[in-house]
């Protein structure tokens, strides 16, 4: 379950519809969004059910001191995405894209099995989407603007390590306005 424990407010938008104020978790290992009922309770726990993905247009986890957007992106609605299907993080999604997956990963202790998630960012600049992991990574996908993107990202003080998911939608931003201006002319 996607940051297990911690208190978060939900929107969602099912079937074009938007409802809030339900209590719902992510799990991150079997990418699925989990509805809790939490007035019928099974011994003392709350009931889990999983939702149809397919129906689910994107949901918001509202935290106190973040807020994280998911979207469920499929082969079938978008034949150009080139990902599996399933829910991503929405970071910025303008001529340029930039989403976050939470892989799943295992650990085993004896019988006890620990599922832990780790975030993975893809980026797509016109060409597909592309897994990214280090800087010059990130600013090579730039292309005829790799030079810009880097020294507006030395200017601005952003480490591709270190940015948070809003200077990365700054970046793109920026990425997104130099295009605009060489269409342009």
């Amino acid at each position: 379950i996607l940051f297990y424990g911690k208190k978060h407010s939900s929107l969602i938008t099912f079937k074009g519809r938007t409802y809030n104020s339900y209590s719902l978790n992510y799990d991150t290992n079997k990418d699925q969004l989990i509805y809790l009922d939490t007035i019928n309770r099974m011994a003392y726990r709350p009931f889990g059910m999983a939702l149809n993905r397919n129906n689910i247009n994107n949901f918001v986890f509202e935290y106190n001191d973040d807020t994280l957007s998911f979207r469920f992106f499929s082969r079938n609605d978008d034949p150009s995405f080139n990902l599996p299907d399933g829910f991503y993080q929405v970071v910025y999604y303008g001529k340029s894209k930039y989403l976050i997956k939470f892989m799943p990963s295992a650990v085993i202790h004896g019988s006890d099995v620990e599922y832990y998630y780790s975030p993975v960012g893809f980026l797509n600049t016109g060409n597909g989407y592309i897994k990214v992991k280090m800087g010059n990574q990130f600013t090579r996908q730039f292309g005829t603007f790799s030079r810009d993107v880097k020294k507006y990202m030395s200017r601005s003080g952003i480490s591709f390590r270190r940015a948070g998911r809003s200077q990365l939608a700054s970046v793109l931003r920026y990425y997104d306005g130099l295009k605009a201006e060489t269409a342009k002319e």
